[in-house]
């Protein structure tokens, strides 16, 4: 879109190309306007300008002849008829003048003929001269255009130096406002940290208010961020830990008085009651006992040793009870249970009371146990008589379903395999040096049992282990069988190659074996110090062979689960 710099109008600039009349930017209606003006201007300026005398005189008309091309042009202007009228006295002169020599009729003819292009001078020079004064006036229009360009450059330069002063002085006024708040901020920043610093850390309540100070939401919004935050950070971390540990430890001596207090009243509580007392003690008091000062690590090792006498006392008093109201098999056989227990609690404590060598406590947990042992025995004799041992099912060691619940060591050469329904088993090569072992029960934990086999000492010979506990050393009941010709040790001496059936019996603190290679052979009672529960196992030395070809067992009362 363009302006008319004439009215102002705006308007679609035509895009066909046009003679350039003029150096002014003009609508179609102001063009169409001064091209009218332009026109009328010049029709007005030929109209003013006396038209030439036309030729009157016939002698004129020769002469008019000598310039045809000139002659077309005064009959161009239809305007002037009126005016032409006026130059006829001139011609009439040289008509009453007929008798004049022939010079002055030529002369008057060639005067006819020069004035047609005297006309057409004159109005070559009338339109330089209009075109030379349009020149002018649009150069003028030009200069003024230019002159405004100017002025409006001037005042926008004005304006721009105008507002880059007001921006400046802004610009300025904001980085001073700026630095002004970034300086407050800081203060602000390390005024949090100094005030956090020095508040009171010495106690919960401490702790709990400096915690509050720095996270609150609106304080924390200032300190984010901040060249502070880091020490603010550790600060608020510091005192997290150092509350929590204040709180454990308060905690923690509540709970140790708690428990403290309530052993107070063992002989009220229950096995049940107590062993859970002696378990969160262990769990929860005493791996905090660091944490506190030497004085309660020392009561917590007190507690926990009070705790576990009551323990002891408490077992032997509930089994001894059941034991005493029982008039029947099933009381015997319920308080035969609780027996059970008391016997497996209390070998942990009087094993534990010679890892730690306290004499006292060895005392202490050892009669406990003696007295047990020989309490349940006689009530395992009264409960586990021939009758009811016939009336137990047998279980075969040797059946498929057994055959994965066998333990072997991994020794070089010693090996062991199922063979239509017996074992056999081969010892280690010579060069391992030690002896191959198997055993079978280790999850049952038989205690009270009868073991009835059948077996042939193919090569060298054999030991049979009862009631194995961690270990196979001199505290579990053994019988050795040897077909050697001489043996150290041997319990039976057999012949190679030979069959042999045997049934080993154990109740409480007895055992008889009856073999089928001689009399039955009633071993001493067991002692205190022995295993009482376990597994069967069966040693085989090197380059021994034994083959097992029946084992199975009627379990009386076990630990463990089948």
């Amino acid at each position: 879109m363009a302006n008319c710099e004439n009215c102002g109008a705006t308007f679609e600039p035509s895009a066909q190309p046009k003679e350039v009349t003029s150096l002014r930017v003009l609508c179609p209606k102001c063009e169409a306007e001064r091209l009218e003006r332009k026109k009328q201007q010049a029709a007005a300026k030929s109209t003013a300008k006396p038209a030439p005398v036309p030729a009157a005189a016939p002698p004129a008309r020769k002469p008019a002849s000598a310039s045809p091309s000139a002659a077309p042009k005064p009959a161009a202007a239809p305007a002037r008829p009126a005016a032409a009228a006026k130059p006829a006295p001139r011609v009439a002169k040289p008509a009453s003048a007929a008798a004049s020599p022939s010079k002055s009729a030529a002369k008057s003819a060639a005067k006819t003929a020069a004035a047609p292009a005297k006309r057409t001078s004159d109005e070559e020079a009338e339109a330089k001269a209009s075109r030379s004064r349009d020149v002018m006036r649009e150069k003028e229009l030009l200069q003024k255009k230019q002159q405004r360009v100017l002025m409006y450059a001037w005042i926008g330069a004005g304006a721009a130096a105008l507002i880059a002063g007001v921006l400046f002085l802004f610009a300025k006024n904001t980085d001073d406002g700026r630095k002004q708040a970034i300086a407050e901020r800081e203060a602000k920043e390390q005024a949090i940290l100094d005030d956090a610093k020095k508040m009171d850390t010495s106690t919960e309540e401490g702790l709990n208010k400096l915690i509050s100070f720095i996270t609150d939401t609106e304080r924390a919004k200032v300190w984010a961020g901040s060249p502070q935050e880091g020490e603010l950070m550790s600060l608020l971390s510091k005192s997290r830990n150092d509350l929590a540990g204040r709180i454990e430890r308060r905690q923690t001596k509540s709970d140790f008085e708690t428990m403290k207090n309530n052993l107070a009243n063992a002989s009220t509580m229950t096995v049940e009651q107590i062993s859970q007392l002696r378990t969160d003690l262990v769990n929860q008091i005493e791996p905090k006992a660091s944490l506190m000062d030497q004085q309660f690590a020392a009561d917590v090792a007190q507690l926990k040793q009070n705790t576990d006498r009551a323990y002891a006392a408490k077992l032997h008093d509930e089994a001894r009870s059941a034991a005493n109201q029982a008039n029947d098999v099933a009381g015997r056989s319920a308080a035969l249970l609780k027996y059970t227990k008391a016997e497996d609690e209390l070998v942990k404590l009087f094993d534990d009371s010679f890892k730690k060598n306290v004499k006292e406590l060895q005392d202490y947990y050892g009669q406990h146990y003696r007295e047990v042992i020989d309490e349940s025995d006689l009530l395992a004799a009264a409960v586990y008589t021939p009758d009811y041992i016939e009336k137990q099912p047998w279980k075969d060691l040797l059946s498929t379903d057994q055959a994965p619940n066998w333990n072997a060591a991994a020794l070089e050469g010693f090996s062991y395999k199922f063979e239509r329904g017996a074992l056999v088993l081969r010892g280690p090569n010579a060069s391992a040096k030690q002896n191959g072992v198997i055993s079978i029960g280790d999850r049952e934990q038989f205690r009270d049992f009868v073991l009835d086999f059948e077996f042939t000492v193919v090569k060298s010979e054999f030991e049979m282990y009862f009631r194995i506990g961690k270990r196979f050393d001199g505290t579990v009941e053994s019988l050795k069988f040897s077909a050697l010709e001489e043996s150290d040790n041997a319990s039976f001496m057999l012949s190679p190659a030979e069959s042999y059936s045997g049934v080993m019996t154990f109740i409480g603190s007895s055992w008889t074996c009856e073999l089928s290679a001689g009399d039955p052979v009633t071993m001493e009672k067991v002692k205190w110090s022995q295993s009482r529960k376990g597994g069967i196992g069966i040693l085989v030395p090197p380059e021994a062979e034994v083959k097992i070809t029946r084992m199975k067992i009627r379990s009386l009362r076990q630990s463990g689960t089948n």
